[in-house]
């Protein structure tokens, strides 16, 4: 399906239909899935936020929410050509659950608002089944580890497929990555911003004029006077970033491997963490040099990254794996390594699938500080978001090897 990136956040090319077709199909296989609606401030935010960025691109549909990620798919020369809001969506999804008999769990929203819209969506939608509806937290940053299991042994008890989150950004689509596997009964879960205020009434929607025109920041500064600093961020501060994002990603990638090393005998791959946060582990990996092949790059960045000499290549993936550098780097970032990248938009990596053919005791070097061995069920709930895309890749190419 085809992507944009607009500030580092990737954004589904889609409408309507094909997600009402996509939902279908999540609902029907035998995985998890969730979905994220994003618009021009939760993009901002995430080009500040390493973390929540994953998070966004590792759902398996990120919906056009917002008409400045419109203009700016079209500035950028990739044009978006449907929205998908988060109200929509839901309204669709009480649709087709009323039509196909799947059961909805609503979550999120104060001061009663999820109840009078759970009331008002039952009404409009014959046969809709809310199993279920919770308030959750009062404030979702600070809740505690008994409140959040309360909340989830409910969910699991309404035996509900798919779970409406309105926590607000970043908190419903954090909330929904670190919980949905706790929940095995939902089968999609989904971020809807304040979906509930607006079909619960207590929050006047645009006309659809304003809509059309792509002016409901207008409306709600109106209506809202208080979010001023949030409508200026979602359309001054956006454009800014826009502006330089442009330039960003007219330069080329830089060229890079990545050595996913396996161990036969112990069934797992090698992992190394970083000096720089020793929370963040990954492949190890390096750049390409002038004149090199890549099986010769690979070879030597192992060796210098890992310790290990005593391997073989068994297998090269066939697809290249792109990804942007941020503008904004991380804090703990050094203004050396920042500048050093400012050459290259990202990097286009080449994986390769390596063995040992000695017991090496893996020894790790230059940013590295520790190794472990892990196995390929564990590998991404050891990874850090970010590294995800590049994880699901590795994990469809190493099945041939590890059980």
């Amino acid at each position: 399906m085809n992507k944009i990136n607009i500030l580092g956040t990737e954004i589904n090319k889609i409408n309507y239909p094909e997600t009402l077709n996509k939902i279908g199909e999540f609902i029907n296989d035998d995985q998890q899935h969730y979905i994220v609606t994003p618009n021009p401030e939760i993009v901002l935010k995430a080009s500040r936020d390493t973390y929540y960025r994953g998070i966004l691109n590792n759902a398996d549909l990120s919906l056009p929410d917002g008409f400045g990620l419109i203009l700016g798919s079209w500035f950028l020369g990739d044009p978006i050509y449907h929205r998908v809001t988060g109200i929509d969506l839901t309204h669709q999804i009480a649709g087709l659950s009323a039509q196909k008999n799947y059961k909805v769990f609503l979550l999120g929203g104060r001061e009663d608002v999820v109840n009078i819209a759970k009331t008002k969506l039952e009404l409009k939608y014959k046969g809709l089944k809310i199993v279920g509806t919770e308030e959750g937290s009062k404030d979702i940053k600070k809740i505690n580890n008994q409140e959040n299991n309360q909340i989830i042994e409910k969910i699991k008890a309404s035996q509900a497929q798919i779970l409406l989150v309105a926590y607000g950004a970043p908190w419903q689509e954090k909330w929904i990555f670190e919980n949905l596997r706790k929940i095995p009964n939902i089968k999609i879960a989904i971020g809807i911003g304040g979906a509930f205020d607006f079909i619960s009434g207590k929050i006047l929607r645009a006309p659809k004029m304003f809509r059309k025109l792509g002016l409901e920041w207008l409306w709600r500064l109106f209506m809202e006077p208080v979010r001023i600093n949030r409508i200026l961020n979602a359309t001054l501060k956006y454009s800014w970033e826009l502006l330089k994002w442009k330039r960003h990603i007219s330069q080329s990638y830089r060229k890079n491997v990545v050595g996913v090393i396996i161990n036969l005998e112990k069934d797992k791959i090698l992992i190394l963490n970083r000096k720089k946060n020793l929370t963040e582990w990954q492949f190890p990996q390096g750049g390409i040099e002038d004149n090199e092949t890549a099986e010769k790059a690979v070879l030597r960045e192992m060796k210098e990254e890992t310790g290990l000499s005593k391997l073989k290549i068994i297998s090269k993936v066939d697809r290249t794996f792109r990804y942007y550098w941020p503008i904004h780097w991380p804090k703990e970032t050094t203004r050396e390594t920042v500048h050093y990248n400012q050459k290259w938009c990202g990097h286009e990596q080449t994986i390769f699938i390596l063995q040992q053919t000695e017991n090496e005791v893996p020894r790790p070097q230059e940013e590295h500080e520790e190794h472990q061995w892990v196995s390929k069920e564990n590998l991404l709930e050891k990874t850090h978001p970010i590294r995800h895309q590049l994880m699901k890749i590795v994990l469809k190419e190493i099945n041939k090897y590890l059980k």
